[in-house]
């Protein structure tokens, strides 16, 4: 898999988890602060030896393209 093939699995995965969330009737905020929170140490332990602002940042660019708002770390 390419790494463009990748980010399109993963944006598609937090898309769903975002719609279902939403559907459970989370708030948007909520759901961006979970994601940050979790996000940060499983997607840091699956990319490898990547700086937690690396991740965090990657992470607040994917809440964002997928229309979650996140502020701070969590």
């Amino acid at each position: 898999m390419t790494e463009d093939e990748v980010e399109d699995v993963v944006y598609k995965l937090a898309e769903a988890a975002r719609d279902q969330m939403l559907e459970l009737g989370f708030d948007p905020e909520v759901i961006g602060k979970a994601m940050i929170a979790h996000g940060t140490s499983a997607y840091a332990g699956a990319v490898g030896p990547l700086r937690r602002d690396e991740v965090v940042r990657h992470l607040h660019g994917l809440a964002d393209r997928i229309g979650i708002p996140v502020q701070g770390e969590a």
